[in-house]
């Protein structure tokens, strides 16, 4: 699990997860939550889920959020490989 605190509310609908320096270690799957305080989760239903196919996987909400807190929980896994992440961007 990844979790942000962007410090201020920011409005968003898409993140970029870039694994390119070790390219086969992309999500196998995820899920994105939101939250106002960091406590609750979007009433613990994700904003996004799916599944990365190579090292930078894009997720696009289905409509731009404003929100403080990012989680992205891995919901895939492959036994031989690590879930990596060297850059993370939002955008609106």
């Amino acid at each position: 699990m990844i979790q942000l605190d962007l410090g201020s509310a920011e409005t968003f609908q898409r993140l970029v997860l870039d694994s390119t320096n070790s390219p086969n270690d992309y999500p196998r799957g995820y899920a994105v939550y939101v939250s106002d305080n960091g406590t609750d989760w979007s009433s613990l239903s994700p904003v996004a889920t799916g599944a990365g196919t190579g090292p930078v996987t894009t997720i696009t909400l289905s409509a731009a959020v404003t929100k403080r807190y990012v989680r992205i929980v891995q919901t895939g896994s492959d036994p031989v490989r690590w879930w990596s992440i060297h850059e993370l961007n939002l955008f609106v």
